[in-house]
């Protein structure tokens, strides 16, 4: 009775398990702002995302100038926006842009039907490297929008995943122990919570190698050249990122079983020399 119910526990905590790891990586990650703008920090260094940046918001901030002008305008303030990494406070700058996107897509207002990226902060930023160059006088604006992609699907679930996170990592954490308890012998409950943990992060793998790519190009098929470049760079960060979560959870997994093997090995030689003494 004690193994059935270890058993059950174990495949309890394999199922909440698989709903935790990219549950709780999304909560951390994309529902919560800090996480967001943390992971994807390290796209100010990519130059493809640079490029598209400055080229868009450099032809939005200079759309409605005079046909004269325009061009010149675009020109400047797309090379300004190109050139920011080595200006003081572009870091700040760029933090300060992906905090406002953020708030645009989860701000508890409503669900948008386009995903926008706020790009403010940096047009300000280029504006005073180039106000006395510029053929006409512009004032910083107030707002400055540009559409990435379709919004896809679930983004109110993302606002949820807080929630889901507590529920199926408490669901996962206290089967896992049920298990261990249950188990006949500990050191082979062990090894079977490491199997499970095994399992978990090679569903998780296969998973994301499906459902990342989906969802972006769902997003992207009616997207501009600009969204198509940031969403391709934001999946390969997202990606990464939780790769880097199931490579910890193999490794962990890999421990508990190379831990309970090792705990039942010697257990085993020390019942047998018992005997023979």
């Amino acid at each position: 009775m004690r193994t059935l119910t270890s058993v059950i526990c174990w495949v309890i905590a394999v199922l909440a398990g698989i709903v935790a790891l990219p549950v709780t990586w999304i909560a951390d990650n994309v529902a919560e702002e800090t996480g967001y703008v943390e992971l994807v920090r390290d796209l100010r260094d990519d130059p493809r995302v640079v490029e598209a940046v400055a080229d868009t918001a450099a032809s939005r901030v200079a759309g409605d100038l005079p046909e004269a002008v325009r061009d010149q305008v675009a020109a400047q303030l797309s090379q300004a926006l190109g050139a920011l990494e080595e200006v003081p406070g572009f870091d700040e700058a760029w933090d300060d842009s992906q905090r406002r996107s953020h708030q645009l897509w989860f701000g508890g207002r409503y669900i948008p039907e386009q995903l926008q990226v706020d790009v403010t902060p940096l047009v300000d930023l280029a504006l005073q490297q180039v106000t006395t160059a510029l053929p006409i006088a512009i004032e910083s604006p107030e707002e400055v929008r540009v559409p990435v992609a379709t919004a896809p699907p679930g983004l109110r679930f993302v606002e949820t995943t807080p929630t889901w996170k507590s529920i199926t990592l408490l669901a996962a954490g206290a089967a896992a122990v049920l298990c261990f308890v249950f188990a006949r012998h500990r050191s082979t409950g062990l090894a079977w919570i490491g199997v499970g943990a095994l399992v978990i992060a090679g569903v998780t793998y296969v998973g994301t190698r499906v459902t990342v790519p989906a969802v972006l190009d769902g997003a992207a098929s009616g997207s501009s050249q600009f969204g198509q470049v940031l969403t391709d760079a934001v999946g390969d960060r997202f990606t990464a990122s939780l790769d880097g979560w199931v490579e910890q959870l193999a490794l962990a997994g890999g421990a508990a079983i190379v831990l309970g093997l090792a705990c039942r090995g010697i257990l085993a030689l020390w019942q047998r020399r018992r005997r023979s003494a």
